[in-house]
């Protein structure tokens, strides 16, 4: 509602309350013959007409004030604000700017000759402001820009600008305008990007390196692997020999102390080429090339021969061997020998270490589908156990649980190492549980193939 309507709306009220001034101050007068046009008459009219009038005055000065007062909040709040503002004219020149806004450009905001906005953008934006000002003279609406404006002294820094096109008062077209100095941000924003593509280049660096690293071990690896099986081969021919001249010599008829030692020299012969066959799986199983045979097997048949294989050791340290199975499949396909040597190796060891009680050595179905039964084999003994952080170390190439123990019963440590790596082949895994003094449990799986009939 403007001005003019608003004075429409209040006239009878204040026509009303100054009737009841004019009342209360003046008496009415008795009435001549025409009141309409007595000398009573036209007095009390004016006299309303006047208190109208001071009263009118009286409100137009308070409107003033109030107007007056809510201007100087406005421009205390345009001339504070953190926020550059700044209003321009229908050819782009400031108008008007606030302090923050003048600062940023380097201006004095009182200065009656203000530059247009275009001198105070750096050249390779001026493109984008020109742009963004053609659109919001075209088709209103608050436009946002990032531009490099430019400082009086030549300096130049990024900032967010915001504008909207509109008619001043005197309905003369302007455009107002914020201005947001974002250096710091887009400096952070900088030093993120430098950060980053350094960052990215440390990683291509250290991918890099660890390449190099891994390719220098597997290199290392292969070599070490090549070597011990060289040795193997080297060493394992003139045991053969001296194994096979042993047997000559014992044909020679030797006394007893002749055949004596050449039982000891047979029996360190057939152990250290159990080391070398042990070097030799294991070099074949770190380079992958351990080839498995796809064969019939019977696993109560497999677990008997273990036992069998055992069973004097056993008998003469007074230890029992007891095999436990339940509902195996009569036929599967896998490898029989491998089996049988991670078998052995669990079996051996639980051998070693065990001087009374029992050894039990179990089989059973742990998982199946119509192509092929992942199957469980397990070695229980009554031995002296192990503890936990002893069993974490198991497993790993030349560890073994005790190195008083080993070296009483004898072992490389690689037997459990090798194990794993033909569970590995077998599509399975291995591990081992224990308590020490007690005894200890060790299983393996294998994942064999079943047999389908035609």
């Amino acid at each position: 509602m403007g001005h003019t309507d608003r004075a429409a709306a209040m006239a009878p009220q204040l026509r009303a309350a100054a009737e009841a001034r004019c009342q209360d101050a003046h008496p009415p007068l008795a009435p001549s013959g025409h009141p309409e046009r007595s000398p009573e008459a036209v007095l009390h009219e004016l006299q309303v007409h006047q208190v109208e009038l001071e009263m009118s005055l009286d409100a137009l000065i308070e409107s003033q004030s109030a107007l007056s007062r809510s201007r100087d909040r406005y421009l205390k709040l345009y001339e504070q604000a953190p926020l550059g503002y700044c209003t321009l004219d229908e050819r782009g020149r400031i108008s008007r700017i606030n302090l923050a806004g003048a600062s940023m450009l380097g201006l004095d905001a009182d200065d009656p000759t203000l530059p247009p906005m275009v001198t105070c953008v750096a050249p390779q934006s001026q493109a984008v402001w020109m742009a963004g000002l053609s659109r919001m003279a075209q088709h209103g609406g608050i436009e946002e820009m990032e531009l490099e404006l430019r400082h009086r002294d030549g300096s130049c820094f990024h900032a967010e600008v915001r504008g909207l096109s509109q008619l001043s008062e005197l309905s003369e077209p302007e455009t107002l305008i914020t201005l947001t100095d974002v250096s710091q941000r887009k400096e952070a924003e900088a030093v993120l990007v430098q950060d980053r593509q350094r960052l990215e280049q440390l990683v291509v660096e250290r991918t890099a390196e660890l390449q190099q690293a891994k390719e220098a071990a597997e290199a290392g690896s292969l070599a070490k692997s090549s070597f011990l099986a060289n040795m193997s081969h080297e060493i394992r021919t003139p045991m053969n020999a001296i194994m096979g001249f042993v047997t000559l010599l014992r044909q020679d008829d030797p006394s007893s102390l002749q055949a004596q030692r050449l039982d000891i020299i047979q029996d360190a012969a057939t152990h250290l080429l159990a080391i070398l066959n042990d070097v030799l799986d294991l070099t074949k199983i770190e380079a992958g090339k351990v080839s498995l045979a796809c064969t019939p097997l019977s696993l109560s048949t497999l677990l008997g021969e273990a036992r069998d294989l055992i069973s004097g050791q056993a008998q003469a340290k007074g230890v029992c061997v007891e095999v436990e199975h339940t509902d195996l499949p009569e036929l599967l396909l896998g490898d029989p020998t491998r089996l049988r040597q991670a078998l052995l190796n669990y079996a051996s060891n639980a051998l070693k270490f065990t001087d009374r009680g029992r050894i039990a050595l179990r089989a059973q179905v742990q998982d199946q589908d119509a192509s092929a039964c992942l199957i469980r084999f397990e070695v229980i003994d009554t031995g002296i156990g192990i503890d936990p952080p002893t069993l974490a170390r198991l497993f790993q190439p030349f560890e073994q649980a005790d190195a008083s123990a080993t070296r009483q019963h004898g072992g490389t440590g690689l037997g459990l190492v090798i194990t794993r790596g033909l569970a590995h082949q077998m599509g399975g895994d291995a591990g081992a549980s224990s308590q020490a003094g007690v005894g200890s449990l060790f299983w393996f799986t294998a994942r064999l193939g079943r047999i389908v009939s035609a």
